[in-house]
């Protein structure tokens, strides 16, 4: 149904499909959701984009337009969009489908595509590379472990100019604010000497509720 008569319950019974889906058949399966996921998506209000950059925007303090962007599992580069708005130019993405990877590639944004399953595959980034790493929506069953979180750190330079090294928001695709208020979390690593640990590297999990 990708003439506009889509609608919302159409939507979520789609997206419900996905449960039980291990990574390599959600991968198949947003490969065949490209054609109306921007859409889809834009009928669902669907924020963790926003909610992602909203927070690495209120983090982040170092020159924005030098600055390079790790942007994991960017979809059709929703976040990409919302960062260019706040300064940011220098973008490489990340994501385990070639079809989301083409959505992707059509916004003229990125410096660099690459495709890789999180999870069973590696990380496609060298160690400390970038000023920023962020992933939306996508730490969750079938999608990335929370093993990597690891990889993600990793990948972001150990920082010294700025707060935000790595920003994951998770929320609902039900388009039910309770859920989406409820699942919202936020993952903030950086090279700050932390005054409970003393640790130069710190990870804090935000819960707004």
């Amino acid at each position: 149904m990708s003439d506009g008569s889509r609608t919302v319950d159409d939507v979520k019974a789609l997206h419900q499909t996905l449960e039980g889906f291990d990574s390599q058949l959600t991968s198949k399966f947003y490969d065949t959701w490209a054609e109306t996921y921007n859409q889809d998506m834009k009928l669902m209000n669907y924020r963790s984009p926003n909610l992602a950059v909203n927070i690495l925007d209120a983090n982040f303090s170092g020159n924005r337009e030098e600055a390079r962007v790790l942007d994991v599992a960017c979809g059709s580069g929703q976040v990409a969009k919302l960062m260019v708005e706040l300064g940011f130019r220098d973008f490489t993405g990340v994501d385990g489908s070639k079809g989301m990877l083409e959505l992707a590639a059509k916004t003229g944004l990125y410096r660099e595509l690459k495709l890789a399953l999180l999870g069973p595959e590696q990380l496609p980034a060298q160690t400390d590379m970038f000023d920023a790493v962020i992933i939306a929506g996508a730490m969750d069953v079938g999608f990335a472990p929370v093993s990597v979180v690891r990889e993600l750190c990793a990948a972001a330079k150990p920082v010294t100019q700025h707060r935000g090294r790595g920003l994951h928001s998770r929320e609902d695709h039900s388009g039910e604010e309770e859920n989406t208020e409820r699942s919202h979390s936020v993952h903030i690593s950086g090279n700050q000497r932390s005054s409970t640990t003393g640790q130069q590297k710190t990870a804090v999990m935000m819960h707004p509720k």
